[in-house]
Formats: C-alpha cells, sequence, structure tokens
C-alpha cells in the first residue's frame, strides 16, 4: 500500500509539473521575430509594451498605443505625421484613433536597457488533458 501512494505521489507531482507547464509561461529573452509582443525598457527609465515590427540598421522599431492625452501632439512633416510627446519627438503615427494613437517608435539600441518578449498565460487542449487526468487522479487517490 506503501508503493501505491509513492506512485500516486510521483504521478500527481508529474501532473502538475505538466499543467503548469502548459498554462503559463513566464517572459523570454529577446528574440529578433516580427509580430511577437515585447516589453520594452529604455535607458530613461520609460517601460511600455508593444508589438516588434523589427531590427533595422541597428535600430529597434516597435509599434505601441499612446492614449491621447495634453501633453501628445501630432504634426505632419514632409508628408509624415510625427508624434510628440511633452515637445520631444517619440516617433511616427501608424493610425490615429478616437482614444489613442498607433505609434512606430525606432530605437537605437544604447538607448534600449532591456527587451523581452512578452508571453501571456493561455489554455490548451494540453491543460483541459492535464485537468481531467488531475481531477481522475484525485478520484484514486482518494479510494488509496
Amino acid at each position: 500500500m506503501g508503493t501505491t501512494r509513492t506512485t500516486a505521489a510521483l504521478a500527481l507531482c508529474l501532473l502538475s509539473a505538466l499543467l503548469a507547464g502548459c498554462a503559463s509561461t513566464a517572459p523570454e529573452q529577446f528574440v529578433e521575430e516580427p509580430g511577437v509582443t515585447v516589453r520594452v525598457t529604455t535607458e530613461s527609465g520609460r517601460e511600455f509594451s508593444g508589438t516588434l515590427i523589427g531590427v533595422e540598421e541597428g535600430v529597434l522599431v516597435v509599434e505601441h498605443s499612446l492614449p491621447k492625452s495634453g501633453g501628445l501632439t501630432v504634426v505632419e512633416r514632409d508628408g509624415v505625421e510625427v508624434v510628440y510627446v511633452d515637445r520631444m519627438p517619440l516617433g511616427t503615427a501608424v493610425e490615429i484613433r478616437d482614444v489613442d494613437v498607433l505609434v512606430r517608435e525606432r530605437l537605437a539600441f544604447f538607448e534600449v536597457e532591456d527587451v523581452r518578449v512578452v508571453s501571456r498565460a493561455y489554455v490548451g487542449w494540453g491543460t483541459a488533458i492535464a485537468a481531467v487526468l488531475a481531477f481522475l487522479l484525485v478520484q484514486i487517490l482518494e479510494d488509496v
């Protein structure tokens, strides 16, 4: 009977590890893959999340939204809409919406302190199967 409990406990630990691996992920180091969501921290301490567009000529290109506020202005210069925040140019406007502006920002790598790929928690088939197996294992443990 002790062997059965040890085996059941080991199976429960293994199943918990599988369930945890399927259900959530941690932020990863930067990968140069367009379309991924990244979290950027600049040397000046500014943090924002956005979509990685790519790396062009040593410059990190990220699109992110900024809420409209009194300090945000969009000025057209040579046919390009430039976004200013508190009179400092930040990037170009990709889309001006009702409540925010989608900005394409170009950051030199010396301006960037940290860039991480953001992975969100997800629930997929693996998680559903692991949950059913965990439920069945609990039922077996109650009978032991």
